[in-house]
């Protein structure tokens, strides 16, 4: 959401307000209607939503790692115990 209505400033602009003392680049974006601040909402929902579902994506496929690597050693030690 804070990138919808804050500044972006750039690498240039960044090392220029080194020696801004007056404050004079710091502009910032006009005030949101309210059909952009439900637009910035909506998407700001929509990243927030995504990086949600990647992370129970990723937690899932460790865990699924995990499982197979524990019923992977369970087989092969009772392979081991039926060999001896």
């Amino acid at each position: 959401y804070g990138r919808f209505n804050s500044a972006q400033p750039s690498f240039i602009e960044g090392m220029a307000r080194i020696f801004d003392f007056a404050g004079a680049l710091d502009a910032y974006n006009a005030p949101l209607t309210d059909a952009e601040r439900r637009r910035a909402d909506t998407i700001a929902l929509r990243e927030a939503w995504v990086n949600v579902g990647q992370c129970m994506r990723d937690a899932i496929g460790q865990f699924e790692e995990i499982e197979r690597d524990n019923l992977d050693a369970a087989h092969e030690t009772q392979w081991r115990n039926r060999t001896k």
